[in-house]
């Protein structure tokens, strides 16, 4: 057990090693950026000694999102420890969470841009495209979804499929289109959980919402 602990310990230097040059950076400069929070957060994800290193990998994603650094990179490598270390729920929480923040981040915005459109002085505001652009890269894409819809899906819980689509809609507002491994991994889902007439039910819906607009 001793020598497995060594073992652990040795697996995370590189991440360790990585994270101590952040903190050197967030104290000096330059200062860290999404790229530099990303790779020590993946390596944390990537560690050998979990749940350890996942936990860190979770503290510095609160970390650079407060820094407004936190990108897909980021909330995705997070995402995926989560489901390798077979917690779905806390994965899904962490999607839900950040769904909320892009929820609350364009209402942000649309008020920003309302404000601006009412404004006679236009140049006193910085342009909403600017802003959105930049941001975007922060915004889940269709690995995120695929990656919680998974883990759920592996989990067998009998509400799986059920909070697998509940992501569906939040999907759709973002203008990510359901790939193949999204359907068929929610019915999946609903499958394992047995419920098969759930599924069939799902595989209309994604047929009319998602081929009719197409």
């Amino acid at each position: 057990r001793g020598h497995g602990h060594r073992h652990g310990q040795k697996n995370d230097i590189p991440a360790q090693r990585a994270q101590q040059l952040l903190e050197y950076m967030e104290e000096h400069s330059p200062k860290p950026n999404a790229v530099s929070y990303s790779t020590v957060i993946v390596a944390w994800g990537q560690s050998k000694q979990q749940p350890h290193g996942v936990q860190q990998a979770e503290q510095l994603l609160g970390r650079a999102h407060s820094q407004q650094c936190a990108n897909q990179v980021c909330f995705n490598a997070v995402l995926h420890a989560w489901a390798k270390q077979g917690d779905p729920q806390r994965a899904f929480r962490l999607l839900e969470a950040w769904l909320q923040d892009v929820k609350e981040e364009e209402q942000q915005i649309q008020q920003h841009d309302n404000n601006s459109n009412n404004s006679e002085d236009h140049d006193h505001h910085t342009p909403k495209t600017s802003f959105l652009v930049s941001r975007k890269e922060a915004w889940p894409d269709v690995t995120s979804f695929n990656t919680v819809i998974d883990a759920l899906a592996k989990s067998g819980n009998v509400q799986a499929g059920l909070q697998a689509e509940a992501l569906l809609p939040w999907m759709k507002d973002l203008g990510i289109v359901p790939d193949e491994i999204t359907c068929n991994t929610i019915l999946s889902a609903y499958a394992k959980s047995g419920h098969v007439d759930a599924a069939m039910k799902l595989l209309q819906r994604l047929e009319q919402d998602w081929t009719t607009t197409a």
